[in-house]
């Protein structure tokens, strides 16, 4: 019950790091998708602006080609 050896501290530490890296990649995406998804139910009403909903979708877009360069980064 020693101390773990600095090279294996460090592997833990780059795998926490990219653990934490992705997450916050797929929890961006998760809040771009409910985003996008609520300026679309508006479609059809006084509130929907089509701006917006573009905007949204660009974000959902950029947020998911971000999870997924993560993932190819990491594979």
């Amino acid at each position: 019950m020693g101390r773990e050896p600095a090279d294996v501290r460090a592997l833990d530490d780059e795998e926490e790091r990219t653990m934490s890296e992705s997450h916050d990649a797929e929890s961006r995406l998760a809040h771009a998708s409910r985003v996008a998804t609520q300026e679309l139910h508006k479609q059809g009403t006084p509130d929907y602006d089509p701006r917006a909903h573009e905007r949204a979708v660009e974000a959902e877009r950029k947020a998911a080609e971000a999870v997924r360069a993560q993932r190819e980064g990491t594979a």
